[in-house]
């Protein structure tokens, strides 16, 4: 079911915007620099919680580097978004 939901909605905004590849790129490229943050911050929680044993978590150095990662990519994402629609 909920594959042909999204198969649908893949359908709609081809059709919508497969005439202009410039806005099928900029949406693709859109929702790329929203979700990036997102998942960067979903898998670091998953990678610092608790029940992951210490030993296999990421040191001190790499989760500088993710956090610093992650404001970069969330910076850079606000300025594509405000570039493009503003």
């Amino acid at each position: 079911g909920s594959l042909i939901v999204v198969a649908g909605g893949a359908l709609l905004i081809i059709a919508f915007l497969g005439k202009s590849l410039t806005s099928l790129v900029d949406l693709a490229a859109t929702i790329s620099f929203i979700s990036a943050p997102l998942f960067g911050w979903i898998n670091y929680k998953a990678v610092t919680h608790p029940h992951v044993p210490k030993a296999a978590q990421p040191g001190p150095f790499v989760k500088l580097m993710a956090l610093l990662g992650m404001i970069f990519v969330t910076g850079f994402g606000l300025l594509f978004i405000g570039w493009k629609f503003f």
